[in-house]
């Protein structure tokens, strides 16, 4: 897969072939939950398809899975200020994250960090 071509939610949609707003849980999101939810969707659709078919096998201890590590902490009392997507994190057969949130590579888990950091953000805060 070319990552180069890929710099929106709406470029993972096409991709994956569904319409980027009716395709959510909440179409018409009218709540902060319902809008992490949709957030949430959001960043398991961009996993699935940047891992193009790939799938962890949690029964392999030598294979790696990778995964954005955020920084969330408040910089100067401005709650959020700090969220970023500053290092990667690889596991083995465990997991400090949902086993659907690992990438195949660490190019891919730090493409996806840094490219949907705002959709990532939505559903963590």
């Amino acid at each position: 897969m070319n990552l180069e071509n890929i710099k929106t939610y709406e470029d993972i949609c096409k991709i994956d072939g569904v319409d980027p707003i009716k395709s959510l849980p909440y179409p018409n999101a009218t709540d902060s939950e319902e809008t992490a939810v949709n957030s949430f969707a959001k960043v398991i659709r961009i996993n699935r398809v940047l891992n193009d078919g790939w799938k962890p096998d949690w029964n392999n201890y030598e294979e790696r899975k990778y995964y954005p590590w955020f920084d969330m902490e408040d910089y100067e009392g401005q709650s959020g200020a700090g969220f970023s997507c500053n290092y990667y994190v690889y596991g083995r057969a465990y997991s400090a994250v949902g086993s659907r949130l690992v990438y195949k590579t660490r190019e891919i888990a730090e493409f996806a960090g840094q490219t949907f950091l705002e959709e990532y953000k939505c559903f963590m805060k």
